[in-house]
């Protein structure tokens, strides 16, 4: 029965994912799109003890992605950092934004329990997870994500440090 559920559970995370197939890409406010972002995470993040901060580059008013697509990013990387604070003490949540050349950077770092040298060769493998409750198809489905709005992602993390996650899409127009 637990691997009938598991199997339904990636079923019903696959289903979700394809109706994110055509983006609609569009100017967003960063900080405003944050602001709103942080107010919905912000509650559950404070039940487990875990502070969040932003901060955005006073260059960088806006990105080019699809906001549904975006949340859903965010979502999945501070996900994941909660998970990875689970026993640490101090446990905090820093959300970047900085401009990169023409795009914008934003980067979600934690100090949580960081991950090892294999685990994070493992990282973009379908079903491959550290998690006793995870599927392996978070960061896989992030990826691709990121990618549908013309982006890239970076994961660099120390063991027992914590983790830092970068996506860079495109700047949107700066009246946005």
């Amino acid at each position: 029965m637990t691997e009938i559920s598991r199997v339904e559970f990636l079923l019903r995370a696959l289903k979700s994912f394809s109706i994110f197939e055509k983006p609609e890409i569009q100017d967003i406010h960063i900080d405003d799109f944050l602001v709103r972002f942080i107010a919905l995470v912000r509650n559950d993040l404070y039940q487990s003890g875990i502070e969040i901060s932003k901060i955005v580059d006073s260059n960088v008013t806006s990105v080019r992605a699809d906001p549904r697509l975006l949340h859903q990013v965010l979502l999945n990387l501070i996900t994941n950092a909660s998970d990875a604070l689970e026993d640490q003490m101090n446990k905090k949540i820093n959300v970047r934004v900085m401009k990169q050349d023409d795009l914008v950077a934003i980067i979600v770092e934690d100090n949580g329990c960081g991950m090892s040298k294999e685990a994070q060769a493992n990282l973009f493998k379908p079903f491959y997870t550290t998690k006793t409750r995870g599927t392996g198809l978070g960061l896989m489905i992030t990826l691709k994500m990121v990618t549908l709005m013309k982006g890239n992602m970076e994961i660099k993390s120390t063991k027992d440090k914590g983790t830092s996650v970068t996506i860079v899409i495109p700047e949107g127009a700066r009246n946005a």
